[in-house]
């Protein structure tokens, strides 16, 4: 049994694509996954499933379209992964504030052309560092100033993508190492 981390991006913002956190972690539960949780109502699930990351990762969209009829990006972690995401960032010796930290999760590993070329205009003091599937934000200005968003990273690096703030990241990791 293999323990991850499903993140569903466009969830239950601005009043779109409501969907219940309880009616999905019946629609998992019931659907060979063990041991479902979300955390707050955006779309972070951790649960535990026999299948491999990318089976669960279509396995999850594929649920939440016949059910809810919502076709979204679905980004799904191992443990380790994250783990990795919570230890590595370099922005924490920087930075005190954890407001200005996020992470976008990106569904495939990109390819190393298109992350050796990625330039993003920035006018403010944004910075980003990328390791594999992780995509590390800076946003001393504020993250609803940054010119970082989903659209843009999936654009350029040709794959999904889903953000997180540190603070979310942080519980997600405490969620998935608590035994």
């Amino acid at each position: 049994m293999n323990k991850y981390i499903v993140l569903l991006r466009g969830i239950n913002v601005g009043g779109n694509n409501k969907l219940p956190m309880a009616e999905l972690r019946t629609l998992l539960s019931t659907n060979g996954y063990e041991n479902v949780v979300t955390y707050i109502q955006s779309g972070n699930i951790i649960l535990n499933s026999t299948m491999t990351v990318e089976k669960t990762n279509e396995h999850v969209k594929l649920l939440i379209k016949q059910q809810f009829d919502y076709t979204i990006p679905v980004v799904t972690l191992t443990s380790e992964e994250i783990k990795k995401c919570f230890i590595e960032n370099p922005y924490l010796k920087i930075e005190d504030n954890t407001k200005n930290l996020h992470v976008t999760f990106l569904k495939n590993i990109p390819e190393n052309d298109l992350v050796t070329n990625l330039e993003i205009n920035t006018s403010n003091n944004d910075s980003y560092t990328i390791s594999g599937k992780t995509i590390y934000l800076h946003t001393p200005d504020g993250y609803q100033k940054t010119k970082f968003s989903n659209t843009l990273f999936e654009k350029k690096l040709n794959t999904q993508a889903t953000t997180r703030n540190w603070r979310t990241t942080t519980k997600l990791f405490e969620m998935i190492t608590a035994e």
